[in-house]
């Protein structure tokens, strides 16, 4: 789900990994990436904090206090809808609008619902919610850039517009409604749907509407080995530290360190294997000057995923520049 900034500048730069981008054209598979994206047994309170004084500010995003969120056996809604009300608040200060997102999720149900009946066959119930969401209410996939109204529902549905993450969350959240166990699974700068029950596993690209694509076709296109740590079917709690990222790059972008910080600590906590966590956990730590941290979490990230080319860039650049600090406005290569 890789930082996210809207896009800036006359060549579409973007600060950090920008938000998930996959869009596809026949065989080609274009992906820019996004330090997001971008759910979960454990819910105690995390920290945050990361301007100030170095040692300071260390201890305080892994150790303050937050606002509760849901307890490990809350639905997969209630934790997307607790933790957006929260991100709504860390961002901007407006209000999510939680009864607009349920009311919208029920007509969107119903409507998926009249279509199957009571067959639940997985690859027919993920085609009817295709059809739904593409064919009649034209919801439409935006990798434009990082805005946070293409992830947190209210804005998806409203705008009827959203990237990878905003679009992945919105089938899951249809599909345990229908009782159909509908997830995700992570690539550097991209999530999609997965269903994976009794031994079937389906993909779906909602970058394409909705087609199903085996995991060949990631593995082609995103030039991953089989050593890399992607493709694997996420549970509660990864979507919410993916969730939890996604919002923390968001601050990142708009210059609230302190709160991406806090928030990076809470997604450590739920999926601590998730390399990029700790590749946006480093920008925001040397933007605020404690460069010595920012290796150590630059470090982490190569550890889970030698592969990630634009940390072991980074780690290069402050390792060789005193005082030297990540430029959120180099975006990684395109695959």
């Amino acid at each position: 789900m890789i930082d996210d900034c809207k896009a800036t500048g006359s060549k579409g730069r973007a600060r950090g990994i920008p938000p998930a981008r996959l869009l596809f054209s026949g065989r080609i598979l274009l992906a820019a990436a996004w330090v997001l994206f971008c759910v979960l047994p454990s819910w105690a309170g995390h920290g945050g904090g990361g301007g100030g004084k170095a040692s300071q500010a260390a201890c305080r995003f892994d150790t303050a206090p937050l606002t509760p969120i849901p307890s490990p056996d809350a639905s997969l809604e209630e934790t997307v809808l607790a933790l957006s009300v929260r991100g709504c608040a860390e961002l901007s200060g407006r209000k999510f609008d939680r009864e607009r997102v349920t009311g919208d999720l029920e007509r969107l149900t119903g409507r998926v619902e009249a279509l199957l009946g009571g067959d639940r066959e997985p690859h027919r119930a993920l085609a009817a919610i295709g059809q739904v969401l593409f064919g009649e209410e034209k919801f439409a996939y935006d990798a434009s850039g990082t805005d946070a109204d293409l992830y947190l529902l209210d804005r998806v549905l409203e705008r009827k517009r959203g990237n990878c993450l905003g679009l992945t969350l919105l089938y899951d959240l249809i599909g345990e409604r229908l009782g159909i166990p509908l997830t995700g699974s992570y690539l550097p700068g991209h999530i999609f749907v997965r269903y994976e029950s009794g031994g079937v596993r389906i993909n779906v690209e909602t970058s394409r509407e909705g087609k199903e694509l085996p995991d060949a076709e990631y593995r082609r296109v995103f030039k991953l080995s089989q050593e890399r740590p992607y493709l694997r079917t996420l549970d509660r709690r990864a979507l919410a530290a993916i969730l939890f990222k996604t919002l923390g790059a968001s601050c990142a972008c708009g210059k609230k360190d302190e709160a991406a910080l806090r928030l990076y600590g809470e997604a450590k906590r739920l999926y601590p294997e998730l390399a990029d966590i700790y590749f946006n956990t480093g920008i925001s730590l040397q933007r605020t000057g404690q460069k010595g941290q920012a290796l150590e979490e630059y470090r982490k990230c190569l550890s889970l995923d030698p592969g990630l080319g634009i940390a072991r860039e980074k780690l290069d650049r402050a390792t060789q520049a005193e005082g030297a600090y990540c430029d959120y406005r180099s975006p990684p290569a395109t695959p």
